[in-house]
């Protein structure tokens, strides 16, 4: 799964694994059912995207996620884009 496959719920819970204003990992904490808003739009986090963030972070290192229940926490591993770059 790409990122361009990603719902837009799905999506901006992976997009808060960095600060906005830095490149630094961060966890994100959320209940299946739970509420949230971006910008003026509101979304529900639902067992789907779940589902969905488990099948994109599947085969790649720059995302850790983890669940008890119905609370998820997914956290950014290393600087955003680190990944990227080339190791010498």
């Amino acid at each position: 799964m790409e990122w361009k496959d990603l719902s837009t719920t799905s999506a901006n819970v992976l997009e808060r694994c960095w600060g906005l204003y830095d490149d630094n990992p961060r966890s994100v904490y959320i209940s299946i059912g739970e509420k949230f808003k971006v910008w003026d739009k509101e979304y529900i986090f639902t067992e789907e995207n779940y589902n969905e963030i488990i099948e994109y972070v599947k085969d790649k290192k720059e995302i850790a996620v983890s669940r008890s229940g119905d609370k998820i926490i997914a956290t950014g591993v290393g600087q955003f884009g680190s990944w990227l770059k080339k190791e010498e």
